[in-house]
């Protein structure tokens, strides 16, 4: 039974049964991000399924209670996202990741509430108790995927935790879509045996969560060495380099991109639930979700190349995002007064049999293609500023906070039930003023790279290798004494 257990599970989770999980315990890079894939494809990739399909995957008519309960999540978000990389810091992952379930699985059973008595209170308190879990997941995520990785990797570590949220998102789409294959009533929704399995899926998340994920001074890259030589930090510390942090220029150049990043979310899902029945909804949102996951990766394996210099690819990424999203922007436009689609009137339940919806499936698959490249971009910039992993993770909480407040304005907007084409033109507006302070951001900011220029990483041993003309400074100790000086109580 012992060889057979051994030979079947992860030794981490052996560890753990045995009573050997500890402040001491060592983990591999790579399985860290790995684990925080998963619980990222459990829990925002199920978020995301059902506020992709409309009214929370309830009738047409909880439009305006779905958009309700993502402002005030966002509101929260917003407020207590900024505390995300303090708490990251101070607590680690381990701790962060597994109670931000707790909100996501409300917040999916609210919605199950909602579309089985018609009541919305349950779904406004999983909505304000997701924004608090929201945004310990996402800053503890973003601070895994900014730090844990070596600069040719940074593009990629975002990206593949991106790739996970957007695969989690596509295949309960596409279980939706197959349950409701047959569904053309206009008051149709998503059964109840999706959201039971959601629910317990996101429960199981803050299990993995708890077991296989360590604290950051004990986690090791393939070179055998740690991330950082201190991960020590205290409450003043926290609070005052947060206050510093938004006297730093390159920050606050970037705080359009980050107000942006996700804002196509609001606009597409109300679209998604007013205009279509809900096969075709299914149908939109399994686009929308899967194109993100190719549209992520071909930038990201761009960024990370060495086919210009990063300053260079980055300018050169940018352009492309650009170009995606004014055609995203242009196309939608055109095509809601090509149907004058007016919310002030019935939703028309459109089936994917239909004319207009010939159409339209472009303007899903060019905004998800924005939707998954733009914040991928933005967060390579982010990454590119520094490598201290304290800092990483301060500034993960503040793209997470600024592109919450973002999100909320967006969901604040259909809630009031602002015509459609309206919302449009604002979401251009906004877009091309992210994307033209992103690109003055990174050609200000973006250098080849950090590294020997911040006492406190330990530069990879192949970088070291290089022959790189970079600031040489002293370390002080051999690459075995780097590694045994990563401290810290996380």
């Amino acid at each position: 039974m012992k060889r057979w257990f051994e030979k079947r599970t992860h030794p981490l989770f052996q560890n753990f049964v045995a009573g050997q999980v500890s402040p001491s315990s060592g983990c591999d890079d790579s399985t860290v991000n790995n684990v925080t894939r998963l619980v990222l494809f459990l829990q925002p990739g199920f978020y995301l399924a059902l506020t992709g399909l409309g009214a929370g995957g309830g009738r047409p008519s909880s439009l305006a209670v779905a958009a309700t309960a993502n402002w005030i999540l966002y509101l929260v978000f917003f407020l207590t996202g900024w505390l995300g990389g303090v708490l990251m810091n101070l607590m680690g992952p381990r701790v962060t990741m597994a109670l931000s379930a707790v909100g996501y699985t409300l917040y999916t059973g609210g919605l199950w509430y909602l579309d089985k008595t018609g009541h919305s209170w349950m779904a406004y308190l999983g909505g304000a108790i997701e924004g608090v879990c929201a945004s310990l997941l996402w800053t503890s995520a973003g601070a895994i995927a900014y730090s844990y990785a070596e600069e040719k990797q940074k593009a990629r570590y975002v990206t593949y935790q991106w790739m996970c949220c957007a695969t989690g998102s596509t295949i309960a789409s596409l279980m939706m879509l197959g349950i409701n294959f047959h569904q053309r009533t206009d008051d149709a929704r998503v059964p109840e045996s999706i959201y039971g399995s959601l629910v317990g899926l996101q429960v199981a998340s803050m299990f993995i969560a708890a077991v296989f994920l360590v604290r950051p001074s004990a986690v090791v890259r393939s070179d055998g060495q740690n991330i950082a030589r201190s991960f020590e930090s205290t409450w003043k510390a926290e609070i005052w380099s947060h206050l510093k942090m938004f006297a730093e220029p390159g920050l606050l150049e970037l705080l359009p991109p980050m107000l942006v990043g996700e804002i196509a979310l609001a606009l597409q899902s109300s679209l998604n639930g007013y205009f279509f029945n809900i096969r075709t909804r299914c149908l939109n949102n399994f686009i929308f979700s899967a194109v993100q996951i190719p549209a992520s990766w071909g930038i990201s394996r761009f960024l990370d190349s060495s086919f210009l210099k990063r300053r260079a690819r980055t300018l050169a990424a940018i352009c492309l995002v650009a170009l995606f999203t004014v055609g995203a922007c242009t196309i939608q436009t055109v095509w809601l007064l090509m149907y004058r689609v007016d919310r002030r009137r019935p939703g028309p339940s459109t089936d994917w049999r239909d004319e207009a919806f010939k159409s339209t499936c472009y303007t899903y698959i060019l905004s998800g293609v924005v939707y998954g490249t733009f914040q991928m971009v933005t967060q390579y910039v982010i990454t590119s500023l520094t490598n201290d992993p304290l800092k990483l993770a301060r500034y993960s909480g503040a793209f997470r906070g600024v592109n919450a407040l973002g999100m909320m304005a967006s969901f604040i907007i259909d809630s009031q039930g602002v015509n459609y084409i309206y919302q449009q033109w604002y979401q251009f507006g906004a877009y091309n003023l992210g994307i033209i302070s992103l690109g003055f951001a990174a050609y200000n900011y973006v250098t080849q790279t950090n590294y020997n220029s911040e006492p406190n990483v330990i530069v990879p041993i192949d970088v070291q290798n290089q022959s790189i003309p970079l600031q040489s400074i002293s370390t002080g100790n051999d690459n075995g004494g780097e590694q045994s000086q990563a401290t810290g109580a996380l």
